[in-house]
């Protein structure tokens, strides 16, 4: 089995942070019938205050 490496967030992780929400929330939005209510990830990061916390990624 291979290790989950866990990191502090960098700038070079945006893109895949923002396809792997985006793609994720689409899904999580469509089953509940509220795919209106999407927001990607560039605007959902700030309103949500993401960065006003530690950020890791799974590696």
């Amino acid at each position: 089995m291979e290790e989950i490496e866990i990191r502090p967030y960098k700038e070079s992780d945006w893109a895949e942070l923002a396809r792997i929400h985006d793609s994720a929330r689409l899904v999580e939005l469509e089953w509940a019938g509220l795919s209106n209510a999407f927001l990607p990830f560039s605007e959902a990061a700030g309103r949500e205050h993401l960065f006003d916390d530690t950020v890791c990624v799974a590696l």
